[in-house]
């Protein structure tokens, strides 16, 4: 049956989703579609009711994900946990919203290497650095978010407390300690001029932007996580939803699906 799936954010243009979703629906066989929408803040309710009405699934990206848990009818742990959602998908039309970045960003490290990180730092205190938080709350190391307005950050450290994690909240200007990873959440051209010294540590680029050239020439290149890593794995998921309404199970022939969609970034 043909089903029809998008993307939602703003800007979106340079979305890589659509390349990747469509080249996994031809691989499995489906008669499905996937596009681009731009949908500015405070928009994602009217466009559900409009064009959105028509989408059984909808991946969402910033500045929706807060707005996507809102207005969701159901939501998974973490979505409602954390109040952020960056997955829609529509059970007999109802809307569930899904959190698969967390999901995302543990398989794309773990795709990396299996080192155990004793110190982590957050870039960012915004809804990804959220599902960050979260997807390291039982990693066991030292965490650390760097915040660009620390005044601003109660609703990181509320959720630090709810996970039960010691996570100590900084400023970006104090980002000068070695860590053994970054993971770095922030818009792209927001990090502006920040240097750090010479890195040893990995950094996961959420955001695959080469944008933050002197936060990226900090590390070296071979440990340099990009974010289509996480891209990736946060879309297998929400195939997995999309098809079976559980991002645990696996899809069919879901090796070939995930070369097919690595092709295609």
């Amino acid at each position: 049956m043909a089903k029809h799936f998008g993307v939602v954010g703003s800007p979106i243009s340079h979305s890589l989703s659509p390349a990747i979703h469509n080249a996994a629906y031809q691989e499995l066989g489906l008669d499905w579609d996937y596009e681009a929408f731009e949908v500015q803040a405070k928009g994602l309710g009217d466009f559900l009711v409009s064009s959105g009405s028509a989408l059984s699934g909808i991946s969402v990206t910033m500045p929706l994900k807060v707005e996507a848990a809102k207005l969701a009818d159901v939501l998974d742990e973490a979505s409602a946990l954390l109040g952020v959602s960056n997955t829609l998908h529509k059970v007999k039309d109802v809307w569930h919203g899904a959190n698969t970045d967390v999901f995302g960003m543990q398989m794309a490290i773990k795709d990396v290497t299996e080192q155990h990180f004793h110190s982590i730092a957050i870039l960012g205190s915004g809804a990804t650095a959220k599902s960050a938080l979260y997807a390291l709350k039982d990693s066991g190391a030292r965490l650390t978010v760097y915040a660009r307005d620390v005044s601003n950050s109660a609703q990181i450290e509320t959720l630090a407390k709810a996970l039960e994690v010691d996570a100590e909240i900084s400023h970006y200007q104090d980002m000068s300690r070695e860590h053994d990873l970054f993971i770095n959440t922030t818009p792209t051209g927001s990090l502006g001029s920040l240097v750090l010294p010479k890195q040893a540590g990995w950094l996961l680029n959420v955001g695959y932007s080469s944008d933050a050239v002197d936060l990226l020439d900090s590390f070296d290149q071979d440990r340099i996580i990009s974010g289509k890593n996480m891209l990736l794995w946060q879309a297998v998921a929400q195939i997995r939803l999309f098809l079976n309404g559980d991002y645990s199970v696996h899809l069919p022939k879901e090796d070939e699906v995930i070369e097919a969609m690595k092709a295609a970034l």
